[in-house]
């Protein structure tokens, strides 16, 4: 399965690191047969019509490993890096999910270089870089 986000610059709420976390949670859980029961948890606290609060970055980080972990083969495509509002939340958010996740998620991300340095970031991670040019 792939799960895909981009960042786009014009649409605000999707500059977001939140909104990001949400977008993949739900395209992830759609393909899964049976929900792991952090999902049911996560639904029942901020679906109840209720509730006017908004889920975490860490909450969000949580369900979506949780995700991952139920979930086979799984390709995750972060575009336009460079267009996120919170750069540093951004990094420290991908690090993190590639560290917790399972050995069948792949990552794949872009970004323009000058922007946004995935590569160090990530430190010791596994990271092949390529660069594309237009002309």
């Amino acid at each position: 399965m792939v799960a895909c986000y981009y960042f786009r610059i014009l649409h605000r709420e999707s500059t977001r690191v939140a909104s990001m976390l949400l977008s993949l949670v739900v395209q992830v859980a759609r393909t899964l047969e049976v929900f792991p029961p952090i999902l049911n948890l996560f639904r029942t606290k901020y679906s109840d019509g209720r509730s006017t609060r908004t889920a975490s970055v860490s909450e969000l980080c949580e369900v979506l490993l949780a995700l991952l972990a139920a979930s086979h083969d799984t390709f995750v495509v972060l575009d336009a890096l460079d267009e996120c509002m919170e750069g540093p939340l951004l990094l420290t958010t991908i690090n993190s999910l590639i560290e917790n996740s399972v050995e069948s998620c792949r990552w794949f991300f872009t970004s323009r270089p000058q922007c946004c340095d995935i590569g160090k970031a990530l430190g010791e991670q596994s990271v092949n870089t390529v660069t594309i040019q237009g002309t």
